[in-house]
């Protein structure tokens, strides 16, 4: 049986209600296609949603946000081994994410690290460009689904100022009227590019006037801000820039 679900963290946990209850499913998907199993489509529910979160909030406190960061790795087959994950945890009466002894209870730990970790780096490696008086811009391309991550952090800091998140790899956006935030569907068109604004060269020239040439080294630089972030951080834009370690 493949419980077929609409793709948001609600669904999942919608799908994963039916599975437990049905005690037959064994794969969980978001993406509909030719299969050889029987496929049931499963309405995202409220209600069943927060009894999955809450039976996990039994286990462990930090279990729903832990299954929630794995799960926005959107890596290949993570519904699965999410599925097997709970279905330890229940099992064992036990947080699975400290029971390494099961293949998807380490798999899935593994994946809620990296997108952890991704998360913490873009909190440091979003930089926003000013497109009018009071909107702010800002791309990235993150190798996970971080914006619901983040995008409460910049919410609350930037003090009721407009702005916009771009995932342009995903095109997905985070958007803030000032008031509150949310997630939005980009098509290329809605929201204008970056321009050139004079906090993005007062930053540049601060990074290049701050660097100690002695200093320089690039080995640790690299380790630091990988080369895959620097698309789009204001101070990697001029070539020459270096940061002193």
């Amino acid at each position: 049986m493949i419980y077929l679900y609409d793709g948001s963290f609600e669904g999942f946990e919608t799908a994963i209600f039916h599975a437990w209850r049905d005690g037959t499913a064994q794969i969980i998907d978001c993406m509909p296609g030719p299969s050889l199993f029987d496929v049931k489509v499963v309405a995202t529910d409220e209600v069943a949603s927060n009894r999955v979160e809450a039976g996990m909030s039994r286990l462990s406190p930090s279990m729903p946000s832990d299954v929630y960061r794995a799960w926005l790795s959107r890596e290949d087959g993570i519904d699965d081994v999410l599925l097997g994950t709970i279905r330890v945890g229940f099992a064992k009466r036990c947080d699975p994410f400290a029971y390494r002894q099961d293949d998807c209870c380490r798999r899935a730990a593994e994946a809620e690290r990296r997108v952890g970790l991704e998360q913490h780096r873009f909190l440091e490696f979003v930089r926003f460009a000013q497109i009018d008086e009071n909107v702010y811009v800002s791309d990235i391309e993150p190798s996970y689904d971080i914006l619901p991550l983040i995008a409460g952090h910049f919410f609350g800091r930037m003090g009721g100022v407009k702005f916009v998140i771009r995932d342009i790899s995903r095109m997905r956006a985070a958007v803030s009227d000032g008031k509150h935030w949310y997630i939005a569907e980009l098509d290329g068109e809605q929201v204008p590019f970056p321009l050139e604004d004079g906090y993005s060269a007062m930053w540049r020239d601060y990074f290049e006037h701050m660097a100690i040439r002695q200093r320089i080294n690039p080995k640790l630089q690299r380790q630091l801000v990988p080369s895959r972030y620097r698309n789009h951080l204001t101070e990697f834009q001029n070539e020459n820039t270096e940061i002193a370690n």
